[in-house]
């Protein structure tokens, strides 16, 4: 791929007027490839397989590729351009997360700077034909609309700016248990890690019980003396009220308790970890949980 680039920029540079997407531009790029190794391509290969040895391609894209080579070879390029931008912004280019919503849709971003909306639509489509229709497909085909989307608001942005626009946009984390990815939807999706939020009686006397409220609906009530980790099955980018209310104190001596958030959730303080909290029986204790768009805590995500 290395030599790909240096070879591309050469090209571009010697044929400044040139059809990026004619065939004549990709095997300018070739015959420049083969002028620059000791070990030669063989010439009796076809342009089809010079570009699939630079990029793997499923039977999908490989079509597409024997259709438009040079926008086949500038799509790896994106590719190429996408993960290194991912891991410095997010130090991993993990699988289901964060890093994984924004590497799919600043790829396609690319693709449509490059390419045209219409290409990075069919070949970022073509790539995940192999894949069975999941959460993790579908998940990924939504996020690949937002980078086009993005693109067609404002096509004169810079790269730099695409990126800005992609790190805060609103985020939506979805349960994957319960299989509940739409592709459509205006959010970059991701699935992982879990979304929790964990309430539990601190003691002196382990006897409390605690009704938990999120976004004005009850969630449920924590177990005597207990603890209860509440999952939930979507959260988009937003505040949200939180309201622990002490619903019985065994030993009339206080209700003291902590909370506990797993995930991207913080709450007002910016912690995802209180210290003991004590309230009266029938107090409520108020906070607010906030679950961050794209760009809040790109590498911890708790």
């Amino acid at each position: 791929m290395e030599q790909f680039v240096a070879a591309y920029e050469e090209v571009l540079s010697t044929f400044p007027v040139i059809d990026q997407s004619s065939n004549e531009f990709a095997e300018k790029i070739i015959d420049n490839i083969n002028n620059n190794l000791s070990g030669r391509i063989d010439q009796n290969n076809d342009l089809e397989d010079v570009i699939y040895g630079l990029l793997p391609l499923n039977a999908d894209e490989r079509n597409l590729a024997l259709r438009n080579p040079a926008k086949a070879a500038q799509s790896g390029i994106a590719a190429g351009i996408a993960i290194a931008t991912t891991f410095a912004l997010f130090g991993e280019n993990g699988f289901k997360t964060r890093s994984d919503a924004f590497r799919h849709s600043y790829w396609n971003w690319l693709m449509s700077d490059c390419c045209s909306v219409e290409w990075a639509r069919a070949f970022a489509t073509a790539h995940e034909s192999p894949n069975p229709n999941n959460d993790d497909k579908r998940m990924d085909l939504n996020n690949n609309m937002i980078g086009r989307r993005v693109f067609a608001s404002n096509p004169s942005a810079s790269g730099f700016q695409a990126q800005t626009i992609l790190l805060n946009y609103n985020l939506l984390w979805l349960n994957e248990v319960q299989k509940n990815v739409v592709v459509g939807i205006n959010y970059l999706v991701y699935l992982r890690p879990m979304q929790s939020l964990t309430v539990f009686d601190d003691g002196p006397s382990f006897d409390d019980i605690y009704e938990i409220m999120f976004g004005g609906k009850v969630l449920g009530t924590t177990p005597k003396g207990g603890s209860r980790a509440f999952e939930f099955s979507q959260i988009p980018s937003g505040t949200y009220n939180l309201g622990i209310r002490c619903q019985l104190d065994g030993t009339k001596g206080g209700c003291g308790f902590q909370i506990i958030l797993k995930g991207a959730m913080r709450l007002s303080s910016g912690q995802s970890q209180t210290p003991q909290i004590v309230i009266q029986e029938s107090e409520t204790h108020r906070d607010q949980l906030i679950f961050p768009n794209m760009n809040a805590r790109r590498i911890d995500e708790g």
